[in-house]
């Protein structure tokens, strides 16, 4: 897999006030992977994800180097397999960025993978758990609400996760992120039920409402951007992270389907 640099910024107009210039969100390219970064109007920034091994040296940290970034207030890690996790310690140990708070969703049921082993103890001292129906404020009027974290939903309702082999994946960080009359959903692998999964993207659609954009579940996978998701979320734009070309197919051409 090859990667590249990062490759659209969105520009997201807002009606706050004229003083606020804009929220800027770039999408890198990471192959079959995730990150996304969030600069606000004041210059705060959020990272969501790191891609998989090598995208924090070779796609993100060239990235803001260019940009002079030198600080993340916050990066997100929404769970920890390696597409997600794989170049966040990179970029904690590249000494030329540093790192104000990491969240992520805990402890608990842990992968026993390399990677995250990695970014666990890069991070060390800097992490803390998520916490459903908690705001961020990035700045410049642009806030982040937590939706969900390993199956808990902003509002109280806990969703049981244990024992499907998609657990990880539906274990995922959600976000809605609000700028003026501009919103955003990002929620990592989330899944929308199957044989093999539980069907969080429904109560997750019900909390989070009518979005501008998606950045879409789990790659594209059949497992989820189901119909109740999207009937909830009604983007007008869905943004998939994938390489080309990639072992699962994805996005799948249901799911591409669902999307139109």
């Amino acid at each position: 897999m090859r990667l590249a640099a990062a490759t659209f910024a969105l520009l997201a107009a807002s009606s706050a006030p004229a003083q606020q210039a804009e929220l800027e969100v770039v999408f890198f390219e990471v192959g079959t992977g995730d990150a996304t970064l969030l600069i606000s109007p004041t210059g705060q920034t959020m990272l969501l994800d790191g891609g998989p091994n090598r995208a924090g040296f070779e796609v993100i940290l060239p990235y803001l180097a260019e940009r002079d970034i030198q600080h993340l207030d916050y990066v997100c890690a929404s769970h920890y397999h390696t597409d997600h996790v794989g170049g966040l310690d990179e970029i904690a140990k590249s000494g030329s960025v540093t790192i104000g708070e990491v969240i992520d969703r805990g402890d608990v049921d842990l992968p026993n993978l390399q990677p995250f082993r990695d970014y666990q103890s890069a991070m060390q001292g800097l992490r803390r758990d998520a916490v459903p129906g908690e705001i961020l404020d990035l700045g410049g009027g642009v806030e982040l609400k937590c939706l969900s974290s390993n199956g808990r939903l902003a509002g109280g309702a806990v969703i049981d996760l244990g024992g499907t082999a998609q657990q990880e994946n539906s274990a995922s960080i959600s976000w809605l992120i609000r700028y003026g009359d501009f919103e955003m959903f990002v929620g990592g692998d989330l899944t929308g039920g199957s044989a093999s999964s539980v069907n969080v993207e429904r109560p997750v659609g019900v909390v989070c409402g009518d979005v501008d954009v998606y950045r879409v579940n789990m790659h594209g996978s059949a497992l989820s951007s189901t119909q109740s998701l999207l009937r909830n979320l009604r983007p007008e734009f869905a943004i998939v992270s994938i390489g080309s070309p990639n072992g699962s197919n994805f996005p799948r051409a249901d799911v591409i389907q669902r999307l139109s």
